[in-house]
């Protein structure tokens, strides 16, 4: 880096584990102190990756953008958001199976801010964890996106990532889907989310656990309260988890009760 150069910080998260990660941007800088040299076009500061604006422009407005299995990255976000979320206005934005860490999720996030066109997103099978699932959940908290569906299946969530999503769907008034499936919840995570589902949210109608092999017998009780207590929560996906015949049946009898609740062992 040259010196005098100028940056903004667009966000930072310290782990508590001798780990603080910090999101700088480059910003024009209205007193340089020296003159830089020009950089030369081999190492332009343009973003260049025609491949992907290819399948972008050929997209409608309002449409499905496709973008699994791209071998997109982080620096790939800022692109991605400017160009699907706000200039196509998106319904669906489809980013599985990237390298998308939890720098690129929070990028996405801050262009969920104000959404008024992306309805569905799925995040499936990139490993930000649970540091990108906080920055997410902060945005999603403020209810200025009208996002309804959200795909976190095989992303490295565990029961802190969890948290994270009880409270964002405390306050959140749009997310319908929730996919959790094939990550590390185990049983206290289900009981952060059912403890909030079952009192707070009113919006969520399928939430998808399944794959979870953390998940016991544990949590059966609560998940029962939640199904219970919850008036539009219409699914639970919870197959292929380490739940015996006993926890299954005890579920199973809940849907004696709710004909009309779907749920998956």
């Amino acid at each position: 880096l040259y010196p005098a150069r100028q940056f903004q910080i667009i966000s930072s998260y310290n782990s508590n584990n001798q780990l603080k990660i910090i999101h700088l941007k480059e910003i024009l800088s209205l007193s340089p102190l020296i003159s830089i040299p020009q950089i030369p076009s081999t190492a332009s500061n343009l973003y260049e990756n025609q491949r992907l604006q290819n399948l972008i422009i050929k997209s409608p407005i309002h449409s499905t953008i496709d973008l699994r299995h791209q071998n997109l990255t982080d620096d790939d976000m800022d692109f991605i958001v400017q160009q699907t979320i706000i200039n196509k206005q998106s319904k669906e934005l489809w980013l599985q199976s990237n390298k998308i860490t939890s720098i690129g999720l929070s990028i996405i996030a801050k262009g969920l801010n104000n959404n008024t066109s992306l309805e569905v997103l799925i995040l499936h099978d990139n490993q930000f964890g649970d540091t990108g699932i906080q920055s997410l959940t902060k945005i999603l908290s403020l209810n200025t996106s009208i996002l309804k569906v959200l795909g976190l299946e095989s992303t490295g969530i565990t029961d802190e990532g969890v948290s994270y999503l009880a409270e964002m769907l405390k306050t959140n008034k749009t997310i319908t889907v929730l996919g959790l499936s094939f990550n590390r919840i185990s049983d206290r995570g289900v009981k952060l989310l059912a403890n909030v589902i079952a009192c707070y949210n009113e919006s969520l109608q399928w939430l998808h656990l399944n794959s979870n092999k953390l998940i016991t017998d544990a949590s059966v009780d609560d998940l029962i309260e939640m199904i219970k207590q919850n008036q539009t929560l219409q699914a639970v996906i919870m197959n292929d988890c380490s739940l015996t015949d006993y926890g299954i049946n005890k579920l199973r009898k809940i849907t004696e009760i709710n004909t009309n609740f779907i749920l998956d062992l």
